[in-house]
């Protein structure tokens, strides 16, 4: 079942690296339009303000 499938993914992701220079591939799941342009751009994370829980 894909259940049961999420839960052994799940597993494995949780695994200690054995090699940490090993590269893991993933699929990505998007497509793209061939005519379009894409472009990204830094995002500023000064200005925001403090987290409800971070105070006890």
């Amino acid at each position: 079942s894909s259940l049961k499938k999420i839960f052994y993914q799940a597993k494995e992701i949780k695994e200690p690296v054995k090699n940490p220079n090993q590269v893991i591939s993933t699929r990505l799941n998007y497509q793209t339009h061939k005519q379009a342009i894409y472009t990204s751009r830094l995002l500023s994370y000064q200005n925001l303000p403090k987290p409800i829980n971070a105070n006890p």
